[in-house]
């Protein structure tokens, strides 16, 4: 079946933090699931979890996504004062990403 033209949201869940039995998930988890995401045809990831510190093992792999590959956007936090903001992932800094 086409997913062409098609929009879906993919989440993750408590369950699925409960599964996995840890949180924040380590870096090398969520390059694993949007590669996935990826793989599976989507045009655009947009990453809504704060990624500001590497949570090992797996950062290099993360980084390595996350400047290789367009389709991934990633949130972060502004605020009018300093000790609000929350950067993006060290490897989209200096992009429009």
């Amino acid at each position: 079946m086409s997913t062409e033209g098609k929009q879906g949201v993919e989440g993750i869940t408590e369950q699925d933090i409960a599964e996995l039995g840890q949180y924040p998930l380590p870096d090398h988890t969520l390059a694993d699931a949007l590669r996935r995401l990826l793989d599976a045809g989507a045009r655009a990831v947009g990453l809504d979890i704060h990624r500001d510190i590497p949570i090992g093992p797996g950062s290099a792999e993360l980084d390595t996504l996350l400047r290789d590959e367009s389709r991934v956007i990633a949130v972060y936090l502004f605020g009018t004062r300093r000790d609000q903001r929350v950067p993006g992932p060290a490897a989209l800094r200096d992009t429009e990403r």
